[in-house]
């Protein structure tokens, strides 16, 4: 293991713990991640120098105005973008509570973003919106998301819609 990743302030539950288990790994996480995670050592943060080892293979992104200070990347190769909660894909849960609480956040049956993070996440709409649209400015199909199944194809028209919204 080479690298370990934290994409935004919400998801490092377990970065400690790999840390401790893979003490060679560089450790990849958001400004602020250091006042949550007492004395995790992290050797980059998001969107400050870029690291060498994904030149040419993986572009990093910080969502600027989102405030869970989210990285995405985008794998070159295979031309995908992989995003932790930028968007949700949960389909049609048939568990009640997930069903219920998925159409209560908007995005029961189709790509969305949670209308709790949309009402509350944000700290610079404009800053947001130019993110969003330099990511679809991106060569990408397939999308991975953290929340539910990954879209194989059409990633970037999900993306674009899930994203119609947000106005500078």
């Amino acid at each position: 293991m080479r690298h370990l990743y934290a994409p935004n302030l919400f998801h490092h539950r377990w970065i400690g713990d790999w840390a401790t288990a893979y003490p060679g790994a560089r450790l990849h996480a958001p400004a602020g991640l250091g006042r949550k995670h007492r004395g995790l050592r992290i050797d980059r943060t998001l969107g400050e120098s870029p690291e060498p080892a994904f030149a040419g293979v993986i572009d990093e992104v910080t969502v600027d105005g989102f405030r869970l200070r989210e990285g995405v990347l985008l794998h070159r190769p295979s031309r995908t973008l992989v995003v932790a909660d930028l968007v949700h894909n949960l389909g049609c849960p048939t568990h009640r509570w997930t069903a219920t609480y998925a159409r209560l956040m908007g995005f029961y049956n189709r790509v969305a973003l949670s209308r709790a993070i949309r009402w509350t996440g944000f700290d610079d709409r404009r800053a947001a919106r130019r993110v969003i649209d330099h990511l679809l400015s991106f060569d990408f199909d397939p999308l991975v998301v953290g929340h539910g199944d990954p879209i194989a194809a059409g990633g970037k028209r999900a993306l674009a819609a899930a994203y119609t919204w947000l106005r500078g």
